[in-house]
């Protein structure tokens, strides 16, 4: 097997994670708001109503503050770059793909995951490198990138 050559991407606030995570939240208002007139008052509509406030707050935060650097494969293993420096990527895997929306899950040695939205308004060269390569690694990419088979 041949391994898709070098590719890398700055990662950084992506506008459509912004708009499918705001579509998603209006749907939720509005099937939670559909449920609480539809049932009589009491704590059920509550506990809907706090775990949609929650979890809305903690969705925007997470988009608010996203991670920025740069993911860089270089034809063998992944790497991450941010302000602290320069990472070798244990784990990528993908949870989302619509072709220019990707989200990635990486995994850095002895932290904790980062979730990444990768965002391209064309399809062009480098964003293609970049696909191949996320495809070179197979279905959720769940093995390490230094085994695969040369």
């Amino acid at each position: 097997m041949h391994l898709p050559p070098a590719a890398s991407w700055p990662v950084g606030a992506a506008s459509a994670a912004r708009a499918l995570v705001l579509a998603l939240l209006l749907l939720g208002c509005a099937m939670a708001a559909l449920f609480c007139l539809l049932q009589p008052w009491g704590p059920a509509p509550l506990v809907l109503l706090l775990s949609l406030v929650l979890s809305a707050a903690w969705a925007w935060w997470g988009l608010s503050q996203p991670p920025r650097g740069q993911l860089r494969w270089d034809g063998r293993c992944w790497h991450w770059r941010s302000g602290e420096g320069e990472q070798a990527v244990r784990h990528v895997g993908w949870v989302l793909d619509w072709q220019r929306l990707l989200l990635l899950r990486i995994a850095l040695g002895g932290q904790r995951p980062l979730w990444l939205w990768l965002q391209s308004p064309q399809m062009d060269g480098p964003w293609l490198a970049l696909r191949r390569a996320l495809v070179a690694q197979g279905p959720g990419a769940e093995k390490p990138a230094d085994s695969l088979p040369d």
